[in-house]
């Protein structure tokens, strides 16, 4: 039995979507395109302006029959639980079982399949967004390594499985492709990056303004940034003010306010669900910090737009 949980617009417009079809034809999988993410009615988001998303998430197991062979339409990310495969590329044959991690990079042309005594049971999930395939590089995923062990990552694993029980329980956000895609980042990154399979991050700053411009910003802080890249707050606060002459703090600050003025310019947004959006703690404060920075309440600039 397989089944996939599919969180996009349309699942018809997933390139390569004929073979897809195809698959649910023959494996017979239940697939809930079920909009929760409201990608198609919103007039706030456009999912293709994010850096890093979750474009697809979804479960496979098979009763030991499943093969594929296709070029990839993205950067797709297996998660073996049990079971045993042998994935083809290149001319190489890699065995996966549980434990390990294998990944398909675009155009990549890719043959995989299970064992009929041993079938594959694993997670796979589709990473979409206009610079995943920079963010991966930071931390040292690239087309040049396919297949990883992460049988000592149980962080990661723990990860998968939450954003697995979040989607299945309906128990989240429009936001929360963004989000789980960069918990599922920061996973990798906090349990790889001292092993042998991924490569220190080099360019703290860089790495942090794409965190900071695609993570809820409730949660973005220096001390989440500290945390997050295994470094003191003296010495990410230092790196901003060399790289950008202003601290971690003011960009922070910076980026919320260009997004709320990129919000207010959508006039069917509540000036509450703005400040929610931008992580403020309530309405009063945001009014009050805008009005600080721009020398006019939130309302009053929007009407001047």
């Amino acid at each position: 039995m397989l089944y996939i949980i599919c969180y996009i617009r349309t699942f018809n417009k997933i390139k390569n979507g004929v073979l897809y079809l195809k698959m649910l034809q023959k494996y017979k999988i239940d697939v809930y395109d079920r909009f929760l993410f409201a990608w198609s009615k919103s007039l706030l988001l456009d999912i293709e302006d994010f850096d890093l998303y979750l474009r697809v998430f979804a479960k496979m197991q098979s009763d030991g029959t499943f093969s594929n062979e296709f070029s990839s339409p993205g950067i797709i990310f297996h998660v073996v639980n049990s079971g045993t495969g042998i994935i083809e590329y290149e001319g190489s044959k890699v065995e996966s079982g549980p434990g390990t991690m294998f990944i398909f990079w675009p155009d990549n042309k890719v043959k995989y399949y299970d064992s009929r005594n041993s079938p594959w049971d694993y997670t796979w999930f589709w990473l979409g967004g206009k610079s995943t395939q920079k963010i991966l590089s930071l931390i040292g995923l690239t087309p040049d390594k396919r297949v990883y062990d992460i049988s000592k990552c149980p962080g990661f694993l723990h990860t998968v499985d939450s954003v697995s029980e979040c989607f299945e329980n309906n128990e989240f956000s429009l936001f929360y492709p963004m989000t789980a895609a960069w918990m599922l980042v920061n996973a990798l990154t906090n349990e790889l990056s001292d092993k042998d399979n991924l490569v220190k991050i080099n360019n703290i700053v860089e790495a942090s303004m794409i965190f900071i411009e695609n993570t809820q910003l409730s949660s973005v802080s220096v001390e989440t940034l500290a945390e997050h890249f295994k470094i003191n707050r003296s010495t990410i606060f230092r790196l901003f003010k060399n790289a950008l002459d202003i601290s971690p703090k003011e960009y922070i600050d910076k980026f919320r306010f260009e997004k709320a003025c990129q919000l207010l310019s959508n006039k069917k947004l509540k000036i509450k669900e703005i400040s929610d959006s931008c992580g403020y703690e309530s309405q009063c404060y945001f009014s009050t910090a805008f009005q600080k920075r721009f020398a006019m309440t939130p309302s009053q600039w929007r009407q001047k737009q």
